[in-house]
């Protein structure tokens, strides 16, 4: 710009901060953290195998890939043949709204290279998950599972409060109850 003076700082060929313009942030989508799960078919095949080919060795031992708790929502869901429809929100909903068996602040992953160096491999969560969904139906037929699942049922809140997870995506705070965390 003709006759304005540079500030007393600036260098030849160096352009202020200033005169640089950024789009607006958009906050990356929060993370969904991935869990890795255990068949118990995997767990079986590797112990198994151990069995077979007996040494000292410690082994981990999880599917293959872990899915977030969302793709557990989704296997479950499909596994018992009713897929749902997954609402993503920004922000942690509630402690009651957001608990499950695999709810973890972090991703929570084990290697499995010590056990796939082996021999053994593990079909995917997607695959394993039907006989587990198909098991626990069957047995929660006739019996409540607070008393089959008595740790499940002490989580200090309803894990199945569908009328709190709808306030929730509706927005409406008022029908929440107060977060226990």
């Amino acid at each position: 710009m003709p006759g304005a003076k540079a500030p007393a700082n600036h260098k030849p060929g160096h352009r202020p901060a200033a005169s640089f313009r950024t789009a607006p942030r958009t906050p990356p989508p929060p993370l969904l953290p991935l869990v890795h799960t255990s068949a118990a078919s995997g767990i079986a095949a590797l112990t198994a195998m151990c069995m077979e080919n007996p040494g000292r060795r410690v082994l981990n031992v999880a599917d293959p890939d872990p899915p977030t708790v969302a793709g557990i929502a989704a296997a479950v869901a499909t596994a018992l043949g009713r897929p749902i429809p997954l609402v993503p929100f920004s922000g942690p909903p509630p402690l009651h709204v957001r608990a499950s068996p695999w709810s973890v602040p972090a991703p929570f992953t084990v290697d499995c290279s010590a056990a796939s160096a082996l021999g053994w491999t593990c079909p995917p969560y997607s695959e394993t998950v039907a006989d587990l969904v198909r098991w626990l139906v069957s047995a929660t037929a006739n019996a409540d599972w607070r008393t089959l699942f008595p740790v499940f049922g002490h989580y200090g809140h309803d894990p199945f409060d569908h009328e709190a997870e709808d306030a929730f995506l509706a927005g409406d705070r008022a029908l929440i109850a107060v977060d226990q965390t």
